[in-house]
């Protein structure tokens, strides 16, 4: 082969690897270019992405619902007690608790191959160390529940008497909700109602 040639398509190998490493850097039209912009237009690009604006553990990123609606420091002290209790009803009324399924270390002893997936409870209370916050009275309702459940010898009637517990916070928090939206609802207008429709802070 011409030795121009190889000098040319070496060039040409260099050019496409440089393109390739602008583009996918921060701020730039690809891919990583959109995650940053999301991310400096109100949170929802990056961790606060997780639907009503949600931040790391869940928590809601009030600053973003703030943004969406658009509203002054006076719009907003008068907004935000009601959009609070919309959210603390919200998870009342849907409290429940997760699982997440990991896998075992493999036996430094025995040699053996993993075994399989291993379900855990994500208890609230362990949550609530890590963010500050104070349990509600649906998480102690649901941990009670789950301490019973995780004892074998548990007598039925115990549990479902936490079942019934648990069931009547949800139903009263999901009475409650309703009257907390349609308070909030008073203090927007018809496009500020639609953005939080669409955040699911509203029915």
């Amino acid at each position: 082969m011409n030795k121009k040639v190889v000098v040319w398509l070496a060039l040409g190998l260099c050019l496409v690897c440089l393109v390739g490493i602008a583009l996918s850097q921060p701020g730039a039209g690809g891919a990583g270019g959109r995650g940053g912009a999301g991310a400096r237009a109100g949170g929802f690009g990056g961790m606060g992405g997780m639907g009503m604006g949600m931040g790391m553990f869940g928590r809601v990123n009030e600053q973003a619902i703030r943004q969406a609606l658009g509203v002054t420091d006076q719009e907003w002290s008068q907004i935000q007690p009601k959009v609070q209790q919309v959210i603390r009803l919200q998870s009342e009324a849907r409290v429940s608790i997760t699982m997440t399924v990991g896998r075992r270390a493999r036996g430094a002893d025995t040699g053996a191959a993993d075994q399989p997936p291993v379900p855990r409870w994500n208890r609230p209370s362990e949550m609530a160390q890590m963010t500050g916050q104070e349990l509600t009275e649906g998480q102690k309702a649901a941990e009670a529940l789950l301490d019973l459940l995780e004892k074998k010898d548990s007598d039925i009637k115990q549990i479902q008497q936490k079942v019934e517990a648990l069931r009547a916070i949800r139903q009263k928090a999901q009475k409650d909700l309703a009257n907390a939206q349609a308070e909030l609802k008073k203090a927007l207008n018809d496009r500020q109602q639609a953005a939080l429709v669409l955040m699911g802070l509203l029915d």
